[in-house]
């Protein structure tokens, strides 16, 4: 479990107690990757970390060219994307570790010493997850394309431009693809979910939300992607084969992290605060949990409908504006973070500072 203010933890996953921690400079913003030995992260000091998994001392490092968020432009004026949470996770296949970074490149590293095998550099900060099959890296960019590199030398097998959109004219990918018996799978800020034949990077269906980024890595069971959007706030079941929509079901804020399943329900987290689990069939709300943060604030923009506030403007008109109501959303204890399930009970992290082990019902 790692932080924004660079410590990185291991707990027991009964007792919560720390068994190490690790401090670093910069902010963690991904899952780690644990193989046998060694935990592999990025971290936003620009490294990126093998560490011993047992007691977490450093067993090699690799510099980046810098971790950053990107930056947008509002009229005259260029700020960071404070919705780029995250930065790339790892991947490893074959004692090979894949990951992107903000300094455009996706990388191929040695498992074991952490020696550069390849580089490949793309256009746009490289924040979503590398996916590995069939010889294949997969790799969405902030430049709105997603890339299939040969994991021999990096070289394209070929490459996919999104659709964009007229505020969001490079329909960047922000997290990582997902792969289906016969589909690649993911989002984009210009709305769509995309499924591509994985070795051609041909079409198969794309489905256009109506007002909402997808920003989260699709999960997939029994034939069906289940994902959640930005600003339509929403969550479907799609169709893997068909893309077409199953169910959705209506909330009231964004939902960027991915969804995990038990034998029955679908689980998710939102800004908001709360952790959903839905019946996988219809949709039906079968179980909730709250954060800490939400219950203390979530009156701040919510009223007794769960619709917002008077006075509370979900953007606003200004930066200052968007900034104030963001710092509203965060201080909810809003789940960003993709949970994991282990032993019926659900683990996850919060902007409320806390990091939950939750009971799932039976």
């Amino acid at each position: 479990m790692g932080t924004t203010a660079g410590n990185l933890y291991a707990l027991d996953t009964q007792t919560g107690e720390k068994i190490w921690q690790f401090k670093a400079k910069g902010r963690w913003a991904s899952q780690p990757l644990i193989g046998k030995q060694l935990l592999y992260q990025l971290n936003g000091d620009g490294t990126f970390y093998a560490l011993d998994k047992t007691d977490g001392s450093v067993r090699w490092t690799f510099t980046t060219g810098g971790e950053h968020r990107m930056k947008r432009r509002a009229s005259t004026t260029t700020y960071d994307d404070i919705w780029d949470y995250y930065l790339s996770g790892a991947t490893l296949d074959e004692n090979v570790v894949y990951f992107g970074s903000s300094d455009g490149h996706i990388y191929a590293l040695d498992a074991g010493n952490g020696t550069l095998i390849w580089e490949y550099i793309t256009s746009g900060e490289v924040h979503a997850t590398p996916l590995v099959h069939d010889s294949l890296v997969y790799a969405g960019s902030m430049d709105g394309r997603l890339y299939a590199l040969r994991t021999t030398n990096g070289t394209p097998a070929w490459v996919f431009d999104t659709i964009g959109a007229r505020y969001f004219p490079k329909g960047a990918v922000q997290r990582a693809p997902t792969l289906t018996e016969d589909a690649i799978i993911f989002g984009s800020r210009d709305f769509n979910l995309y499924a591509l034949d994985p070795a051609t990077g041909m079409g198969l269906w794309n489905y256009k939300d109506p007002g909402g980024w997808i920003v989260a890595t699709p999960a997939v069971k029994d034939g069906s992607v289940f994902v959640g959007t930005s600003d339509s706030h929403l969550f479907y079941s799609v169709g893997a084969r068909s893309g077409r929509i199953q169910w959705e079901r209506p909330l009231n804020m964004r939902v960027y992290g991915s969804a995990v399943f038990d034998d029955r329900r679908v689980y998710f987290g939102c800004f908001n605060g709360y952790l959903y689990g839905l019946n996988r069939q219809d949709g039906t709300m079968e179980w909730t949990f709250q954060t800490d943060g939400s219950k203390a604030n979530y009156h701040r923009v919510y009223n007794e409908r769960d619709k917002f506030r008077n006075g509370f403007e979900l953007y606003g008109n200004s930066i200052e504006d968007m900034l104030d109501s963001e710092a509203k959303i965060q201080a909810m204890g809003s789940i960003l973070s993709t949970p994991v399930i282990k032993d019926n009970t659900i683990y996850f992290g919060s902007t409320d500072s806390t990091f939950y082990a939750v009971p799932l019902p039976k």
